[in-house]
C-alpha cells in the first residue's frame, strides 16, 4: 500500500465582478456588480495498492465543505494492468464538481448549486520503440444538476443533464538530438441539456507539434500545426473548420533566471472566428455570437525564476 492523505483550507475573502453593456457609441446601457466570499475545509486520501507484478488497484476520496453549499464527496477508482515492460491498460472511474463562482451566485439569486461531472475513461499507453510512444484513450463524461430553465417554476432549476463521449490518440517521438515531435487527434460528439450537438463542441480536434534545436543548442524552434473543426455558437450558426500554424523561438536554457521566447501566432494569416459565450444582442439586434480573431501576430516573453 501507498497512502496518501491531507487536508486544505481555503478561505476565498472576496470574489468580485463587473460587468459592462456599451451601445455602439461607446455609453455604458448595463451594469452589474457582485461579490461573495466563501471559506472552503477539504480533506483527501489515496491508497495505491499493488496486487502483484502485473496489477495496480488505486483507490481514492475528496470531501469539500463549503460555508455557503452543501458538502461534496468526490470518489475515484482505477485499476491498473502492466502487460509488459511496453504496455499499460488503465481502466478508471471518478467523479468531481465545479463550485459555482461569484457571478453564478449573483446572476440566480443565490440558487445555484455544483455541476457534477462522472467520468470512465479507457487508456492505452504502448511503447513502441525506446523512443516512440503510443497513448489512446476511450472516454464518456455525464454532467449533471446543470442549470436550465422550468416553465412549471418560471425560474431556473438544476436539473439539466449533458453528455460527452469521444476517443484520442497521440504518438511522441524524441530523437537524440534534442529533436520532439508529437502529433494527436481527438473525435468526440456532445450533447447539451435537450439532446442537440452541444455549442462550440468540435467533433474533430488534430495537432502537429516538432521542436529542434539549433546549432549552439542554445535555442530550439518549434512549428506547431492544429486543426480545429466545424463547431456551433448559441445561435445554433455553424463556424467552419480552420487549420493555423504557429513559429516559436525559445532559449533553451535560463542565463541567470531569465528566459525568452518569441512566437509568430496564426503564421499564415487565416481569417477565422471563435465561438461567443454571449447569449445577448445589442441594440442593433446583430448577433454576438461568434467574434473574428486575430490574423498574423507576434508574441515577446519573457520570464525570469526566482
Amino acid at each position: 500500500h501507498t497512502l496518501v492523505f491531507g487536508a486544505e483550507l481555503r478561505d476565498d475573502y472576496r470574489q468580485a465582478f463587473h460587468r459592462r453593456f456599451l451601445s455602439a457609441g461607446g455609453e455604458v446601457t448595463f451594469r452589474d456588480d457582485g461579490s461573495l466570499s466563501r471559506r472552503t475545509a477539504s480533506v483527501y486520501l489515496a491508497d495505491d495498492y499493488r496486487l502483484n507484478e502485473q496489477w495496480t488497484l488505486n483507490l481514492g476520496a475528496r470531501y469539500d465543505d463549503a460555508d455557503d453549499l452543501d458538502g461534496n464527496l468526490s470518489p475515484r477508482a482505477a485499476l491498473i494492468w502492466r502487460q509488459s515492460e511496453a504496455t499499460t491498460l488503465k481502466a478508471s472511474y471518478s467523479e468531481a464538481f465545479k463550485m459555482p463562482n461569484a457571478n453564478d451566485r449573483w446572476t440566480s439569486d443565490g440558487t445555484a448549486v455544483p455541476e457534477y461531472v462522472a467520468a470512465t475513461e479507457l487508456v492505452l499507453q504502448h511503447q513502441l520503440a525506446p523512443q516512440t510512444r503510443f497513448t489512446g484513450s476511450l472516454y464518456r463524461y455525464r454532467r449533471s444538476d446543470l442549470l436550465v430553465f422550468s416553465e412549471t417554476v418560471d425560474d431556473y432549476v438544476a436539473e439539466g443533464t449533458s453528455r460527452s463521449r469521444g476517443v484520442e490518440g497521440e504518438l511522441e517521438h524524441l530523437w537524440e538530438q534534442g529533436s520532439r515531435l508529437r502529433a494527436s487527434v481527438a473525435w468526440q460528439r456532445s450533447r447539451d441539456v435537450d439532446g442537440r450537438d452541444a455549442v462550440n463542441s468540435p467533433d474533430l480536434l488534430g495537432k502537429l507539434n516538432y521542436t529542434f534545436l539549433l546549432p549552439g543548442e542554445a535555442l530550439r524552434a518549434g512549428f506547431e500545426t492544429q486543426y480545429l473543426g466545424p463547431r456551433l455558437t448559441r445561435e445554433r450558426r455553424m463556424l467552419g473548420g480552420v487549420t493555423l500554424a504557429n513559429l516559436t523561438l525559445s532559449t533553451e536554457r535560463n542565463w541567470h533566471g531569465l528566459s525568452a521566447s518569441v512566437s509568430v501566432r496564426n503564421l499564415f494569416d487565416r481569417d477565422y472566428e471563435t465561438v461567443s459565450g454571449l447569449d445577448w444582442r445589442p441594440e442593433s439586434d446583430v448577433a454576438q455570437d461568434a467574434f473574428r480573431m486575430d490574423g498574423r501576430s507576434v508574441w515577446l516573453q519573457i520570464g525570469y525564476d526566482l
